[in-house]
């Protein structure tokens, strides 16, 4: 980036020597942290769980895990099934239906005994 310094060793914001000293210390400021991790990282590295994984890794170094528990489960299980129905009773036609209460099973309306018997 350019910048106009006056014949008197000021710019806009004030003397050329008062911003250089600004960036580097926000440079310095936005490298310690990283510094601070890659230290601690480092520190840690052996430490290892009984599988073998490490204690401690940096957001987005590993590889992600696939969870698995009954209650993700039934989730997936149920939104699979709305999107089996809805992709079934999908129409303008079919509407009045669903609001009647019929029920749809892999696209074909399912008659229940009740209606058949009256």
């Amino acid at each position: 980036m350019l910048r106009v310094v006056n014949d008197d060793g000021t710019t806009a914001n004030g003397f050329l020597i008062d911003e250089i000293v600004r960036e580097g210390a926000r440079s310095m400021l936005a490298a310690a942290p990283e510094a601070e991790v890659n230290a601690c990282m480092a520190e840690l590295a052996d430490q290892r769980d009984e599988t073998g994984r490490r204690l401690v890794v940096r957001n987005g170094c590993h590889q992600p895990r696939q969870v698995t528990t009954a209650a993700l489960a039934m989730v997936f299980k149920l939104v699979e099934s709305a999107r089996a129905r809805w992709r079934a009773v999908n129409a303008p036609h079919l509407v009045a239906l669903v609001r009647a209460g019929a029920r749809f099973e892999r696209g074909r309306l399912v008659e229940r005994l009740e209606q058949l018997a009256a």
